[in-house]
Parts: structure tokens; sequence; C-alpha cells
């Protein structure tokens, strides 16, 4: 042996070998997580035990009105967390054995507090304010007129509360001659001002840069006369009115301008003209082209979102027009007598048509998507469909709904349309829940919120 150790020359080889095979072995035991001791603490990083995702409806709540009955329901599956209304019921004009009860109608939500208005005990048009927290009642406020139909939801704004009632006949109860436009403090429903008008006013309202839109028109009288105001929303000092031949004038506004949707002509079949005026004068800024319609009962207000005007026709067409000079955009074909109010939102324009719930490219009408809520071949080639405006979230669409399917010449009862409140899964097309009051056959539009 060389060098006279007695140590074999390749020792010192197998030691770096072994040396570093045990350094590769600490390093990778290194980067791997090891189990911590009893009591002791440890980090939280990508390692960490999985844990099911909390949806984020489970701290939600919807809010529902229907037949005089407002419901509050857990928003993941439908609960009912508690529910107010109802306080009477009467007979329903020309409907024998048809009861109707008068509650809180559709509702308005702002913060933790739900404003409403309905028919209190007396057959008194109300306003109300609930707490979100239990339905309790803050406050209410006896107005003059009646509650007109189609229903709408108060318009709330920079804590005022704004509401119209219509001075005409309306259903089994007799209405006085004049109509009121109320502007009441939010917080405790005091009168800040309010406006009378002759005859019929429409429940719609809209407010845009301090002004506040209000229509009103002749009661049954022929040819119809109608007038849309603009109100100085402060003090309720009419600004400008315009006139026009038709019995309702139904309007949209937003960005100090409002779109108005009226009939083209005296005849009733003389089809629809879209108009934008300045909010801050009534000014004309544009008319568009005569849209084709023959039927205006199915008339829906223009939706005006993201620079577009949105116009349903008789003839069962979706009519978009650029909000900028009133030029079609595009235009959809339903294929239904009536559709619910669209909703706009990421790009995508939702609403009822018929028996299903689609889906367009708000930009190019494209239909991407179709919801079969009720089967087609059930009903009958009568058979009618009612939908609300949806909510809209990430993963749920919130929708109320319901069909109408009579004989012909045979008159419905109202709870025929058997009216419910759905949620949709937006991912899988599936139902997730469904609910409708006990009492309860009306197509409303639900709120949600904490």
């Amino acid at each position: 042996m060389a060098g006279g150790s007695g140590v074999p020359i390749f020792s010192g080889v197998r030691r770096s070998v072994v040396f570093t095979m045990l350094l590769v072995a600490l390093l990778a035991m290194a980067s791997c997580e090891m189990p911590p001791l009893p009591g002791a603490s440890h980090p939280v990083g990508r390692h960490a035990p999985q844990t099911t995702p909390v949806s984020p409806l489970v701290n939600q709540t919807v809010y529902w009105n229907q037949n005089g009955w407002l419901t509050a329901l857990r928003a993941n599956d439908g609960k009912v967390r508690w529910q107010t209304g109802g306080w009477w019921s009467a007979p329903l004009h020309a409907c024998g054995g048809c009861m109707v009860s008068y509650g809180p109608l559709e509702s308005t939500l702002v913060g933790d507090t739900i404003y409403a208005a309905g028919n209190d005990g007396q057959n008194s048009a109300a306003v109300y304010a609930f707490a979100t927290s239990d339905g309790t009642i803050r406050w209410q406020l006896p107005v003059t007129g009646c509650l007109a139909a189609p229903l709408e939801p108060p318009l709330v704004a920079d804590g005022v509360v704004y509401v119209s009632l219509t001075g005409h006949f309306n259903g089994s109860i007799g209405c006085k001659p004049t109509g009121w436009a109320y502007a009441l403090r939010a917080s405790d429903g005091h009168v800040l001002w309010h406006v009378p008008f002759t005859q019929s006013v429409w429940p719609t309202l809209a407010l845009t840069n301090g002004v506040l839109i209000v229509s009103n028109s002749t009661d049954n009288k022929y040819p119809a006369t109608s007038w849309l105001m603009g109100l100085r929303a402060s003090d309720g000092k009419q600004l400008w009115r315009v006139t026009r031949a038709t019995d309702k004038i139904e309007f949209a506004a937003d960005s100090g301008v409002v779109i108005i949707k009226s009939t083209a002509g005296i005849r009733y079949d003389s089809g629809l003209r879209v108009e934008a005026l300045r909010a801050s004068d009534g000014t004309s800024l544009w008319a568009s082209a005569v849209i084709p319609s023959s039927d205006p009962e199915y008339f829906m207000d223009p939706l005006l979102a993201n620079g577009t005007v949105y116009i349903f026709s008789a003839p069962g067409a979706l009519h978009a027009l650029r909000a900028s000079d009133g030029r079609e955009a595009w235009r959809y074909q339903t294929g239904a007598r009536s559709i619910g109010t669209p909703e706009v939102a990421n790009g995508r324009l939702y609403m009822g048509v018929g028996s299903t719930f689609d889906v367009l490219d708000a930009t190019s009408g494209t239909l991407l998507s179709a919801h079969l809520l009720f089967d087609p071949s059930a009903a009958s080639n009568d058979a009618t469909y009612a939908w609300s405006a949806p909510i809209i979230t990430d993963s749920v669409i919130f929708v109320s709904a319901g069909g109408v399917d009579c004989p012909p010449g045979f008159m419905c009862r109202p709870d025929v349309l058997d009216g419910h409140l759905y949620a949709l899964d937006t991912a899988t097309d599936k139902m997730l829940w469904q609910y409708q009051t006990p009492h309860g056959y009306q197509v409303t539009t639900p709120i949600l919120g904490a």
C-alpha cells in the first residue's frame, strides 16, 4: 500500500459522496413541512388543510313582496327570516271568490331600511319604512291618492323618498280626481313637499341631476293626452312640461337625459316613437324613427344602460338604440308577446322571454344562453308568462316569474299566475330554491341586501 497510512485511496472519495448525499437529503427534508410538536404553533402555508368555501350569499338576504306580504329570505337557501304584511283582505274587483290582501308592495332598500307603499287597514294609501333586521315598522305616513298599477317601488335618493299617487278610478277603489307626487324625509317620513296633478298619475318616477320626472294623463278620454314634467327635486317646482297625444308616456332618465317612449300617432296601432330630452329644461335632443308596434298593451318602460336604450315592441322585438342619437344598433326577435324588464350586467343583458330566461350579449344582441324555467309542453298555445327584473350576482340569478294558461274566452283568476321567486345557479343552470308566500300569486322584483 502506498503512503504507509493503511487507508484505502478511495475512502476519501466515498466519504465525499456520502456527505453530498446526506446534504441533498437534508435540503430536501428542509423543503417539506414537518408535523408540528404537540402545542407548537406553525404558520399556515400553501399546504394548510383545505376547507369548503363559504358562499358569499350566506350573510345576504333577499327581500320580496307578494300580494301585500314583505318577506325576508336567506339568499343561499331561501329560508324565511321574517315576514310582515297581509294586514287586511278584501274581494278583488271582477273576480268572484278572489281575495286580495293589502300591505307593503314593491319596495326599495337603502342601508338598513326598506321603503314601500301600500294600503293600510282603512283602505288608505300609506308609505312605510321597515327595519331590515326584523321587519318592524320604523315609521308610516298616510298619503292622499290611490296606488296605480303597474306598481312601482318608491324612489329613494339623497335621504328623500319620492312616491306618486294617482287620482283616477283604480280597480274596486274609487279615487279622488287629484293625484299627487310626494317628497318625504327618509329618516322619519316628514313631508318635505307634495304637488297635486289632475287625473291619472303614473307610478314611475325618475331622478337625474336634481330633476324629478313625473308623468300624468287624462282619464278615460279619447283621444288621450299625456304630459311629462320635470320638477325641481328640492321643492317640487315645475321646471318644464311636454305634451303627447297618447294615453301613456313611459320614460327612463340618467346623466341629465330623459328617454321617453310613446305612440307615434293618435291611432292605437301607430307604432312607437322614442325621444331624448334634456332633463334641465325639456329640450328635445333627438327622436327615433317609428318602431312598428301593433299593441301597446305589452309596453315596458325604456331601459337606459351603458349608452344604450332598450325598447320592446309588440311584434316581439327588442330594439337597442344608441343613446347618443337614437339610431338602432341591433334588434333581437324574442318570439314572445311580452318580456320581463331586462337587466344589464357584466356586458350581458338578462331577461325573461316566454318560458325561458335569456342571456344576450349587450353589445351585439347575440343570444348566449336560454335557461328553461317553464315546460312549454305542459301549457297551451294561449299560455303567457310574466317576469320581474332579475338580480344578477356572480353565481346566482334571483328572479320572480309565473305563468297564466286559460282557455280562450274565459277570464283568468289572478291566482292562476302562481308567481314564485326563483334562485338559479348561473354555472349549472339548476334551480337552487324557489319560494311563494302562502297567499301569493303576484310577480314582483326582488331586492338583495344584508
